[in-house]
């Protein structure tokens, strides 16, 4: 199982929230065996702040988790992930019950309430004016060696006029009548 994280919250907590609903269902389902080769996508929901959900194919390798931007709690978490597990497994929603909240409360235990938060990584400075000069040389090497080539190329076309300013000069001019 792999974790693909696009948002802010700990990934760790979340690969621990979707293992434990893993174990979970495991003692009565077995091993889910797409487990091996399962994406769990998580991003942020869009076009809600406080609401969360999922989504995963029935038998598929992929789930998303689709998670609010604000507040997030490991029981909410923990009961999506459950859920689309389930649909890993192969079950429709008619065919199944959600996790009860004895279920859910295994799976949260030791966990903060809410999903904590990682702390952004600051970017390195960059030296622009360094930046700049190293595309300014590029962009100068480039027009230099365009350079060569139209010389290169204007050298054929001299040598081509002078042979047929030659080759018309030897010509005799036509009669005129």
């Amino acid at each position: 199982m792999r974790i693909e994280n696009a948002t802010t919250y700990d990934t760790r907590v979340l690969r621990t929230l979707v293992c434990r609903a893993h174990a979970d269902l495991r003692r009565y389902e077995g091993k889910l065996e797409t487990w091996r080769g399962l994406r769990v996508h998580v991003r942020y929901r869009r076009g809600s702040r406080m609401a969360s959900g999922g989504y995963a194919t029935y038998s598929g390798y992929w789930i998303l988790l689709a998670l609010a931007r604000e507040h997030v709690t490991t029981r909410t978490v923990a009961w999506i992930a459950y859920h689309e597990l389930l649909h890993s497994y192969g079950y429709a929603h008619r065919q199944y019950h959600d996790a009860t909240t004895e279920q859910v409360d295994r799976m949260i235990v030791g966990l903060p309430e809410l999903v904590p938060v990682r702390a952004p990584t600051p970017k390195p400075p960059v030296d622009v004016r360094a930046w700049r000069y190293a595309r300014v040389l590029a962009r100068e090497k480039a027009w230099t060696r365009r350079l060569k080539r139209a010389e290169t190329a204007l050298r054929a076309l001299r040598r081509q006029r002078r042979y047929y300013e030659r080759a018309a000069a030897s010509v005799a001019p036509p009669p005129t009548a």
